[in-house]
């Protein structure tokens, strides 16, 4: 139904763009499209939509940044805080912080900010599967939704590996 295609949308810890013909999708396509929307005049103009779409989605990757970080210390908790001064696209300054505590046990030498970091997604919520829904809500997960959700750990040596990502649906491969 729209309404739960709504609350999917505005649930989805993803980007969402959409793009449609002007006349045709009207005010949905600025609901559907939570992270931006491209409106074509028409059909015969759809093309040049893709390009702008494609342009929008290069924008929104673009504003993601990876810091990689080698902690000195090898136990106990510990804030690591960063601050980032910038001019934003009218040339004011802007500031920016952002504070995340984090437990250093077990961590050791070999830290290397060049390398390839192990990513742990945190998974927020249950993905919605045919057994969810409506009519199925008494329905107890099994054991097999409980370990494909369950993030990967990493590995408990810095040998430089990758861990894979989780066999989950909340996880974009």
């Amino acid at each position: 139904s729209e309404v739960d295609a709504e609350k999917a949308i505005d649930e989805t810890p993803d980007t969402v763009l959409a793009l449609g013909i002007a006349d045709q999708a009207g005010a949905a396509l600025d609901r559907i499209g939570k992270s931006g929307a491209v409106h074509s005049q028409n059909a015969d103009a759809v093309g040049v939509g893709f390009e702008q779409a494609a342009m929008k989605t290069r924008d929104l990757y673009d504003k993601y940044y990876l810091l990689a970080y080698c902690s000195p210390a090898r136990s106990g908790s510990r804030r690591l805080k960063i601050e980032v001064d910038y001019r934003d696209k009218d040339g004011s300054e802007k500031h920016g912080s952002f504070s995340q505590d984090f437990d250093a046990t077990g961590f050791g030498p070999g830290c290397n900010v060049q390398s390839v970091p192990r990513f742990v997604p945190q998974i927020t919520a249950k993905p919605v599967t045919s057994s969810s829904k409506a009519g199925a809500s008494d329905s107890k997960p099994d054991a097999s939704d409980a370990d494909q959700a369950a993030p990967t750990p990493p590995p408990a040596e810095d040998d430089n590996s990758v861990a894979p990502p989780p066999n989950s649906s909340t996880y974009s491969h």
